[in-house]
């Protein structure tokens, strides 16, 4: 972490490159920092900035930290949004993600959840335009 603190641009560069780059490549940066920091393996959690980018008014950078944190963040959150897992694998990856909350909370999360899969959804169809 300290290399990429002390780690200069080059500002004739970065002039040329576009928001949307910088934006992934700033997410990818800090998706494998997380994984560093809380020893996760790698394709644990696949996709795991697509949340706040689905759904950034719920999952804020620090309850995203949050799940992390307490375990509970792990699996697919790209084949989650996608609606690419088995009903066993979806039923685990949101079980999951619930047990560390009590029963408003995990109602609340479940409706986010659809909400962002809807987000993601409307999202790509903007981007395949």
């Amino acid at each position: 972490m300290a290399a990429l603190r002390e780690f200069k641009l080059n500002p004739e560069i970065s002039n040329k490159t576009n928001e949307e780059t910088k934006l992934v490549a700033g997410l990818a940066v800090s998706e494998l920092a997380i994984k560093e920091k809380f020893n996760i393996n790698e394709g644990d959690l696949v996709g795991l900035w697509l949340l706040p980018l689905a759904n950034d008014k719920y999952f804020t950078p620090e309850k995203v930290l949050d799940f992390i944190g307490t375990g509970s963040l792990v699996g697919d959150v790209y084949n989650y949004l996608e609606d690419k897992l088995s009903a066993g694998d979806e039923y685990e990856f949101i079980s999951q993600l619930g047990s560390v909350m009590g029963k408003e909370e995990r109602v609340e999360l479940y409706k986010e959840l659809d909400a962002s899969r809807e987000a993601w959804n409307e999202l790509k169809q903007t981007i395949e335009k």
